[in-house]
């Protein structure tokens, strides 16, 4: 599905490097899907909720590959860092598919650093890694037994990637009906239990009431899984479903969450294509301007 990066929308999100001091709104900690993941026209859903809501929206870039989002938010309050921003809302971003994997733990609550280490990690330039080939690669062999492999097993017996079909095109341009997604769309499902959802709702609501005494609200943003998207849109499916937000739902919570499928679904179900990129994980503008106009600040936590 060819696209181009192309940023065009009024505001854009702030980076720690560029900050000149001014009031923070919102501060943003996430996965690729807070990184612009999926690239294409204003991939970015912090410039979407700046635009949308007139807001000055960071992103901060991944503190520790071995820190969750909360366990970061966590060393910030404790190091002093979120003082010097002084935000007045955190939203937090997980793919659906980790929440439980990342978050359903006793988690770490006590680290800190030196603010001036915190910096330093926040002010480099985060520089993406996308791999470059040469024409002749391992990926061309790959392609064409893959093409005959399809046709005996949806993830061509090995891949990580599998594909099925959908009722109708959900996506433009060639094999709009196909639906590709990563194995642990559904590899991942079958952790999604209420024990450890509870676990991941707790610890959430923890965080709130540490952050609610710097008078900051707590956002939690899953975004859901491509699979659990389209999963009532399958000819024929066969994959677990992913309960996730509809457990999140039940519980009692302190914080905000964005329900990303609920905000996205009947957009699917009005037919409406390419609420995710055909040929990758991650969702497209549409998405984020949907959920740009869904979010608003001192919305109700149980909503």
């Amino acid at each position: 599905q060819p696209r181009q990066v192309s940023n065009t929308l009024p505001r854009r999100q702030i980076t720690y490097p560029s900050w000149d001091g001014e009031p923070i709104d919102i501060v943003t900690l996430g996965d690729s899907f807070s990184s612009g993941g999926g690239g294409g026209e204003n991939n970015y859903y912090q410039d979407w909720l700046a635009t949308h809501h007139d807001l000055n929206v960071m992103a901060l870039p991944r503190l520790s590959s071995g820190l969750s989002n909360i366990e970061t938010v966590h060393l910030l309050l404790n190091s002093g860092f979120l003082d010097v921003l002084a935000p007045k809302a955190i939203l937090l971003e997980d793919i659906g598919r980790e929440v439980v994997k990342k978050h359903g733990r006793k988690i770490n609550t006590g680290l800190k650093w030196p603010i001036a280490k915190i910096e330093e990690v926040f002010a480099s330039e985060q520089k993406s890694r996308i791999p470059t080939y040469q024409f002749l690669n391992s990926g061309n062999l790959k392609f064409l037994i893959n093409q005959a492999l399809y046709l005996l097993d949806d993830n061509a017996l090995a891949s990580q990637v599998y594909r099925t079909e959908l009722k109708q095109p959900f996506f433009s341009g060639v094999s709009g009906t196909t639906l590709l997604f990563h194995v642990e769309d559904f590899e991942n499902a079958v952790l999604v239990q209420a024990p450890a959802v509870g676990f991941v709702v707790r610890n959430l609501n923890d965080l709130t009431q540490r952050l609610s005494s710097r008078d900051i609200e707590l956002y939690y943003m899953p975004a859901v899984d491509k699979l659990d998207l389209y999963q009532d849109q399958i000819q024929e499916s066969v994959y677990p479903e992913n309960k996730l937000f509809e457990i999140l739902r039940t519980y009692p919570r302190s914080f905000n969450l964005v329900d990303t499928k609920a905000i996205l679904r009947p957009a699917v179900e009005a037919g409406e294509k390419d609420i995710y990129y055909r040929d990758d994980t991650h969702w497209t503008w549409k998405a984020c301007e949907r959920i740009a106009q869904a979010f608003s600040i001192g919305t109700s936590p149980n909503r």
